[in-house]
């Protein structure tokens, strides 16, 4: 397991290094930046999925209340903000797909359920934001921003993103917070987001137990 871990760490920190590095260093069109960003979510996942099958299983994406509601909000991002621009499609896929999905199905999905199996929840929460902020390096320094505030805040958000899946156990979910944090950053309106998927988690949960127990 811990060769095969680092086997995909290793694979998509490189891929997402040379992803990050075109995109900076070379004169793309804004057609041909969206192009390179879908092949490198195919040429990434799709070997990654291969070698991680046996951890991502099917109930990790199976459709919850919580998550419909959520693609209730999801769509309604992308009428107000995708939907009336060129390529708005296609930057719409790349922000919820791309950035979001494909991060949460590798650092939630396959490394945090692996870490859960080897040393305890807490360990394994610090365990996959360390390796989720590390994975971001290069596009820190690529786009010059103050580095120690940027790993501070991937650094949280990731537990958060680790909290949120531990409760629920959806990759899905997970994949949609994600792409939430990305859109709204810390505005009023993604703290209230935030605070209802606690609340609505730790209620489900203490609801299963007490069932549980009768």
């Amino acid at each position: 397991m811990k060769k095969r871990l680092a086997f995909t760490y290793v694979f998509y920190f490189c891929m997402t290094l040379g992803l990050w590095f075109a995109d900076s260093r070379f004169s793309l069109d804004e057609s041909q930046i969206l192009w390179l960003n879908f092949v490198f979510t195919v040429l990434t996942i799709v070997p990654i999925w291969i070698w991680n099958r046996d951890v991502l299983q099917p109930r990790l994406f199976r459709p919850t209340m919580l998550a419909g509601l959520d693609g209730l909000v999801v769509l309604w991002i992308f009428f107000r903000s995708f939907a009336n621009i060129p390529n708005g499609v296609v930057l719409f896929f790349i922000a919820l797909v791309n950035v979001a999905l494909v991060e949460e199905i590798i650092f939630r999905g396959i490394f945090y359920s692996s870490f859960l199996e080897m040393v305890s929840p807490v360990r394994a929460s610090v365990l996959t934001s360390v390796l989720f902020t590390a994975m971001h390096l290069p596009r820190i320094w690529f786009q010059n921003e103050i580095w120690f505030v940027s790993l501070g805040c991937l650094f949280a958000l990731s537990l958060f993103l680790c909290l949120i899946f531990y409760w629920s156990r959806n990759v899905l979910l997970a994949g949609i917070m994600h792409f939430f944090m990305n859109y709204f950053q810390f505005s009023n309106l993604f703290v209230l987001i935030m605070v209802f998927h606690v609340v609505y988690l730790l209620v489900l949960k203490k609801w299963k137990a007490r069932k549980e127990a009768v």
